[in-house]
């Protein structure tokens, strides 16, 4: 993993410690309704002169209306028309997309995507989910009302004590190279304390002895969007991935 895909991971899980990302903070709910020239941050109505649409199973939309919608500032919205790619750059995230291209650029660390952006009518149109999702954000498509619904990413606190946060970096960093994604896909589920029984941290290994001492730490759960894992740790820096779910 590169060196910006692991601060980029840092970053992201302080969000989840401290609550304290600018990104995150800005709003509690977006809508964008397919077909509406108009969205929604809070509940407050912004006119726009583009309307979101669905193709190929996946919803558009207008990419200036959506970096805005996420907190990206005017000037970190980039066109290089000879390369025909949009950069949006919001703190220490930098998302890259080419027209027709099924990459996406997360710090520098592609990611392959099933969608590509696209020009429509003179305007182009980023896939919503790819982009929200990147910046850190979750998605969700109500398909009754043809809504994407962006909100921030979940705040999870952390048990108080000692190697906590350290535990969920390791493991997280861990995770995302065993399904070969970038950082960005992984996100914590849920934190618990737990006094182990020994030092195996409650994941024995067929064959091998442990110390019989009690052994503070945590139960950790990732999701990395395709798969979850349950990683258990002490306070020490030592953590075992106990269980994979694809």
């Amino acid at each position: 993993m590169k060196k910006s895909a692991v601060l980029f991971l840092t970053i992201v899980l302080l969000m989840v410690f401290t609550v304290a990302a600018a990104s995150a903070g800005q709003f509690e709910r977006v809508v964008f309704t397919v077909g509406e020239s108009s969205y929604t941050v809070d509940g407050k109505t912004y006119e726009t002169d583009a309307a979101p649409f669905i193709e190929n199973n996946r919803a558009f939309v207008p990419v200036r209306y959506l970096a805005r919608s996420l907190g990206v500032p005017d000037g970190g919205i980039g066109w290089s028309a000879s390369a025909r790619a949009v950069t949006l750059t919001m703190g220490d995230v930098t998302v890259e997309m080419a027209i027709g291209g099924g990459v996406i650029y997360i710090n520098d660390e592609p990611l392959t995507i099933d969608v590509a952006p696209l020009i429509k009518d003179g305007r182009t149109y980023l896939p919503a989910r790819y982009v929200a999702e990147a910046f850190g954000f979750r998605v969700e498509w109500d398909e009754a009302t043809g809504k994407v619904i962006v909100t921030p990413p979940e705040t999870i606190a952390a048990p108080a004590g000692e190697g906590a946060e350290e535990a969920v970096n390791l493991a997280a960093a861990d995770f995302a190279s065993r399904l070969g994604v970038p950082a960005t896909q992984i996100s914590l589920k849920g934190i618990e304390a737990v006094d182990w029984s020994d030092t195996s941290l409650g994941c024995p290994e067929p064959g091998q002895m442990y110390a019989q001492v009690i052994t503070p730490g945590y139960k950790i759960v990732l999701t990395g969007g395709s798969a979850d894992a349950e990683y258990h740790a002490d306070r020490r820096g030592n953590v075992v991935l106990c269980r994979l779910q694809e």
